[in-house]
């Protein structure tokens, strides 16, 4: 499964349960970090525990700028209004 061109799956994910995507023959499907960890067997699921939280990280680091960016577009408003 391919990462590039999917910075907006952060907010398809938001609105679902805490899951991880797997892909089998080409269909992706969502399951709980357990399932997938089970899934993967012994050898890998350590590495899905890591892949998830990597995705955390960025989930969170997209949402501080989500924020940000609300704040500077909230503050323009509200500038560009009162100078009416």
């Amino acid at each position: 499964m391919e990462r590039r061109d999917r910075p907006a799956d952060g907010t398809r994910d938001a609105a679902r349960d805490p899951a991880t995507v797997v892909e089998v023959e080409g269909v992706e499907a969502y399951v709980s970090s357990a399932r997938a960890m089970n899934l993967s067997g012994e050898d890998f699921a350590d590495y899905v525990g890591v892949r998830t939280r990597a995705e955390v990280e960025w989930l969170r680091m997209l949402a501080e700028w989500c924020q940000d960016r609300a704040e500077r577009m909230c503050t323009d408003l509200d500038h560009a209004v009162a100078a009416r």
